[in-house]
């Protein structure tokens, strides 16, 4: 009897199923569907080295079309220096998950940006990759033996690392988080570590109501007294020998490390409720100090007056962290309760980006990459989200960045009409909106409909055609997946022709004989 014979390709070969110590077979590794974002800092540096060759200065370029293809000539944020708005991270990049259900308690990026570490609620410490902002480390590092982490620094020279946890211990190690010494620091909670201006000491501030100085070389330790709660966050001057402290007390606090016994060199009144979990940060300049509070409210500080010089209000809820931008020195970013994220300018009053919908829990952390292009956040979601500068080109905006009030959670039918009423030409909401009005409809339609956004149906307005005409308005706009209200039906428009000799052919055309279908 003749057997029938298996083809096998040239070449190939048959391969046992791998299987488990238990005889169950072991799926093989597929590969990923959906490849991760990465995002080249490289492109944006050999383009500024390129544009030093043809001009003096940088600002004797070519200004940017707001066209896709100019984001080959965006240079990075430190080419534009009196334009710090453009640095504004609105524009999300991806996600990554932290491998254990916990929340995230603080981000740093490394010094050169390569790496971001990540602080846990269960004292683990994940490693992401700087540029696609993939996981290094696996289940990470158990770091802190099951104790909150909730504050990491490095040291001014990148060769030391600074952590501490909720039992009071601050951690002395490596970058590749291998402990040189460990410190007892407090018997109550640490909050905050930060380093002095020549890494020879750090101080440390606690639940103890206490800010604490170490010396790492001389072994000495002084406490500073003063505070009426629990010490939530300390900052060294980046220059000279000043902390600054904040507290559930509503007080910030500058000392002088030196004359611990003298007490406190001034104390800043700005607030009106604890300044809960949250951070008080120079400016790289050494005059600003920013502070933020569970009044809702940043406070600007001139430590050359010790007075407040600006007050920033936007947030919904108690506001958790700030962080300074790392070449715009009037730009910060700041992150809320209620999981929104918002960019400010310390000349400005009102907010320059918001991101009212970046995370599902409060934003405990938000750290700027040293160059300035990416800002990572993260909080009680158990997951980081990356966010850039948007591009040449970008004029809508996503699920996170919401231009308008109907974009916000929990916006008003009011809200949402009124956005819709308040498109732009081109089919667009402005300043980002939900919904867009009409424009000028393609081949003599009177109007174009709004394009549909996830909010509600952009009303269609009366524009010239392409080729002019006596012509009907377009259709109205209708609501994205039965949500808000429906946009107005465009009014007609008579207007010259823009090609002349073509209107009077097509006079007679109407929206009942040529559609012109938008899809997105």
């Amino acid at each position: 009897m003749s057997q029938a014979l298996a083809v096998v390709p040239v070449g190939a070969q048959e391969h046992p199923a791998a299987t488990s110590a238990d005889g169950a077979a072991l799926e093989r590794h597929q590969p990923k569907a959906i490849k991760s974002r990465v995002l080249d800092h490289v492109g944006p540096y050999l383009r500024l080295m390129q544009a030093r060759l043809a001009s003096p200065h940088v600002s004797h370029a070519t200004a940017l079309q707001p066209v896709f293809a100019s984001s080959l000539e965006l240079l990075p944020p430190c080419a534009y220096p009196e334009l710090p708005a453009s640095s504004v991270g609105t524009k999300f990049v991806t996600t990554s998950f932290f491998r254990h259900r916990a929340a995230i308690n603080h981000l740093l990026y490394t010094p050169d940006g390569r790496r971001l570490l990540c602080g846990g609620n269960n004292g683990n410490v994940s490693l992401w990759n700087g540029t696609n902002f993939e996981n290094e480390l696996g289940p990470g590092i158990q770091a802190h033996e099951a104790s909150p982490i909730r504050c990491m620094e490095f040291s001014h020279s990148g060769l030391f690392l600074l952590s501490c946890d909720d039992a009071g211990r601050v951690k002395f190690s490596r970058p590749t988080l291998e402990v040189l010494q460990v410190y007892q620091a407090h018997k109550e909670p640490c909050r905050a570590v930060t380093f002095s201006p020549t890494d020879y000491k750090f101080a440390t501030g606690s639940d103890d109501s206490t800010v604490r100085v170490f010396d790492t070389f001389r072994g000495q330790e002084c406490a500073m007294t003063g505070h009426g709660g629990d010490v939530r966050w300390v900052d060294w001057h980046p220059t000279k020998g000043v902390i600054a402290s904040c507290s559930k007390d509503a007080c910030v606090k500058l000392w002088d490390p030196r004359a611990a016994a003298a007490g406190c060199l001034s104390t800043l009144h700005g607030h009106k409720n604890g300044v809960f979990q949250a951070r008080v940060k120079w400016n790289r300049n050494g005059h600003w100090l920013l502070s933020c509070s569970r009044d809702q409210l940043v406070k600007l500080y001139d430590v050359r007056m010790l007075k407040e010089v600006a007050s920033f209000a936007g947030h919904g809820r108690d506001v958790a962290c700030v962080a300074w931008h790392p070449q715009h020195e009037e730009l910060f970013v700041s992150g809320a309760g209620d999981g929104s994220l918002m960019m400010w300018l310390a000349s400005r009053p009102d907010a320059q980006g918001c991101l009212p919908a970046a995370h599902e829990a409060a934003v405990w952390s938000a750290a700027w990459h040293p160059l300035g292009h990416v800002l990572a956040s993260a909080g009680g979601d158990n997951k980081c989200q990356f966010w850039c500068r948007k591009r040449p080109g970008d004029i809508f905006a996503d699920v996170f960045d919401a231009g308008s009030a109907a974009a916000a959670p929990g916006g008003t039918p009011a809200a949402v009409a009124a956005a819709a009423a308040a498109g732009a030409a081109g089919g667009l909401g402005d300043g980002g909106g939900v919904a867009g009005g009409g424009g000028g409809g393609m081949f003599g339609l009177g109007a174009g409909a709004g394009l549909l956004g996830p909010g509600a149906g952009g009303a269609a307005g009366a524009a010239p055609g392409l080729f002019g005409g006596p012509l009907q308005g377009g259709p109205a706009g209708t609501p994205a997946y039965g949500v808000g209200a429906a946009g107005g039906t465009g009014a007609a428009a008579a207007r010259p022709n823009v090609i002349p000799g073509i209107g009077a052919a097509l006079e007679g055309l109407t929206t009942a004989n040529l559609q012109v279908r938008l899809r997105l």
